[in-house]
């Protein structure tokens, strides 16, 4: 059965997709955790790979067990069998339709349901409409950050109104949201930002806030969430890996290999990871503690590339 796989970059996690090559999965199949995922239908690619740069798509031949759910599959065998041009992939489409940007304009969803999209010069979403009547307008800055959002509702009088301003370095800072005719505001939050353009503060109307700080590399190094009941400390390598991790409840520390792959974890519940790779850097075995209850040994039912032999 022929069908389609999308990535970005020809990548999946760790893991480098290459026509030719037939990759076998390893493991008890489950969708969206284990196993090859693709989609039978073009149109249903795009669901989980909008077009954007970097997006690769393959041609696959499905070579194993499979198993369906809506718009997606998974099975243990595959081979893919070469690279799609876009320009080529847009003709497979009948749900679908772009401009000469790759803006998407039009998606038929099931049924009669129908969306459309408008974009400005710069490529800017500025007006979409859905078949049910629901209309929503856009408005953009010179630095394209937007500024203005403003919302139609079927069967309903009230117009919802979202104002957006930035700082100078164009960071978020801060988010009013209001309804009219009585003009009350509905949500309201702000932003603050270190030199590096790191978030540290974040507040909301709602009560939500919490902090954060960052090292001289940018590496997250504390964040207290109050409203959680959270905070926690970090350190990092010299290639800038979290090594250590210290929460309110318990401890983590981390080993890495050569490449920068993590090898062995292990918490202060004495709760432990080992993980092992192959030439190129796909895990291929995992190996965990439960606490008290012993080992738990996988080799690859964790994900969809974690178990698989590539030919």
């Amino acid at each position: 059965m022929k069908a389609y796989k999308a990535s970005y970059n020809g990548k999946c996690q760790s893991l480098t997709y290459e026509v030719g090559k037939t990759y076998t999965f390893k493991g008890i199949l489950k969708m969206c955790c284990a196993g090859l995922h693709f989609c039978k239908n073009p149109d249903d690619l795009l669901q989980y790979y909008p077009i954007k740069k970097g997006l690769k798509i393959f041609e696959i031949e499905v070579l194993g067990t499979v198993i369906d759910d809506k718009t997606k599959s998974i099975t243990d065998k595959m081979k893919v069998l070469r690279v799609i041009p876009l320009i080529q992939f847009k003709k497979l489409l009948k749900k679908h339709k772009y401009d000469k940007n790759n803006n998407l304009i039009c998606r038929r969803a099931s049924g009669d349901s129908e969306l459309w999209h408008k974009y400005d010069k710069k490529n800017n979403l500025i007006y979409t409409k859905r078949s049910d009547g629901y209309e929503e307008h856009r408005k953009y800055d010179k630095k394209n950050n937007l500024i203005y959002v403003e919302n139609h509702f079927p069967k309903s009088s009230s117009i919802f109104i979202q104002e957006h301003e930035y700082d100078k370095k164009n960071n978020l800072i801060h988010i009013k949201e209001t309804s009219n005719p009585n003009n009350s505001t509905r949500f309201e939050l702000w932003k603050e930002y270190d030199k590096n353009n790191n978030e540290i503060h974040y507040k909301e109307n709602r009560g939500v806030e919490y902090w954060k700080e960052y090292d001289e590399k940018n590496n997250l190094i504390h964040e207290k969430h109050p409203n959680n009941n959270y905070e926690c400390w970090s350190k990092y390598d010299k290639n800038n890996n979290p090594i250590y991790y210290k929460t309110l409840t318990g401890e983590t520390w981390i080993k890495y290999n050569k490449y920068n792959k993590p090898i062995h974890r292990k918490s202060s519940n004495r709760h432990e990871f080992w993980y092992k790779y192959d030439k190129k850097n796909n895990l291929i075995y995992f190996k965990e503690t439960k606490g008290f209850k012993g080992f738990k040994e996988t080799e690859g039912a964790y994900n969809d590339e974690w178990s698989i032999e590539i030919k």
